[in-house]
């Protein structure tokens, strides 16, 4: 399956929300089993060092700011504000994948996040 484009609009210094529905042919894809991360970085090709947003699925590890919605297809992604607050204000590139449990990586979705910069301190 392609992924999906969509751009993102991140708020620095506010709470960061993202929930989606991962659907083939209409009908949602059981996550079931799966893991799942998402990174927001400045370029591309940058190291991980440059990330400056990630969500990951506590079941691989991580800081548990992504919940996948098993049979349902969803995928909820939640950042607390302390996180945005440190994101300069531009243009991101952005994208989220998810792992069976069979180790299958899929791009649900990709694009561009913007950062818009936080006027109240």
């Amino acid at each position: 399956m392609t992924a999906a484009r969509w751009n993102l609009v991140i708020e620095q210094g506010a709470d960061f929300q993202v929930d989606l529905t991962w659907t083939a042919d209409g009908t949602p894809v059981d996550l079931t089993g799966y893991t799942g991360a998402m990174d927001v970085r400045r370029w591309y090709a940058e190291s991980d060092g440059q990330t400056v947003l990630t969500a990951e699925t506590t079941g691989g590890g991580g800081n548990g700011f992504m919940v996948l919605g098993g049979a349902l297809g969803t995928i909820q992604i939640r950042g607390p504000a302390a996180n945005t607050q440190s994101v300069a204000g531009g243009d991101y590139v952005y994208d989220v994948e998810v792992v069976s449990g069979s180790g299958t990586v899929y791009r649900v979705v990709e694009g561009v996040a913007v950062c818009r910069p936080e006027v109240t301190r």
